[in-house]
């Protein structure tokens, strides 16, 4: 690493008291795992993945991302019977990025069960679509590299992940805070996020199957 990078990063740690908001971040994640934890009743479907935040997971109803090829096409609202959310925004993307018609369901009262008919056509939409999937229909180039470099971490031990397993929040993949960013590509006092959050040390184990 850059030493200059370095030394700037390490100043705005001490500065800001990086390291006491994430504790603070971590105890939150922790709370919320607990109460995710009874509300993450339901199935996910492929193509179809799920990805959690801890913005969302901390939620009085946690708040579940579906996405296809790592781009958010829906969401799931955890209870006891979880619902499906298709939002305005994933309902216009779904349209440019795979020509889908999957109308909002926000002014819908209530909203539709994620083990419900309405839930089954979404997802039989994106598994039809998958089978012709066209490499250019992608939205975001970004958000589909993520989803391979995770399938590929948890089904693919010889593709050179070996014992480099993926944090998860549960069983999902998830974004992770952190207190400093560095998207433009210099250090600054800012929220940012880690996409892929992983670790090593698992030796000769096996990945789990992300299903």
């Amino acid at each position: 690493m850059n030493k200059d990078l370095y030394q700037k990063t390490k100043d705005i740690w001490i500065a800001e008291k990086c390291a006491a908001l994430s504790v603070r971040w971590a105890e939150e994640l922790q709370c919320a795992l607990v109460i995710s934890k009874k509300l993450m009743r339901f199935h996910q479907w492929w193509p179809l993945k799920v990805y959690s935040s801890l913005s969302n997971a901390k939620k009085t109803r946690p708040v579940f991302s579906l996405r296809y090829r790592g781009q958010e096409v829906g969401e799931i609202i955890g209870g006891d019977k979880p619902f499906f959310n298709i939002t305005l925004t994933c309902e216009t993307n779904n349209r440019k990025s795979f020509g889908l018609i999957t109308k909002s369901t926000k002014f819908d009262k209530p909203k539709p069960l994620w083990n419900g008919s309405e839930a089954s056509k979404f997802r039989k939409q994106f598994k039809d679509f998958d089978s012709k999937f066209k490499v250019e229909k992608m939205k975001s180039d970004e958000a589909w590299l993520q989803a391979i470099v995770f399938e590929t971490m948890f089904n693919n031990p010889d593709a050179g992940y070996h014992a480099c397993q993926p944090v998860l929040f549960h069983r999902f993949p998830f974004q992770c805070p952190v207190p400093i960013s560095a998207n433009k590509g210099v250090p600054k006092k800012s929220r940012g996020n880690i996409d892929i959050l992983a670790r090593r040390g698992q030796g000769d184990l096996p990945p789990k199957k992300w299903t």
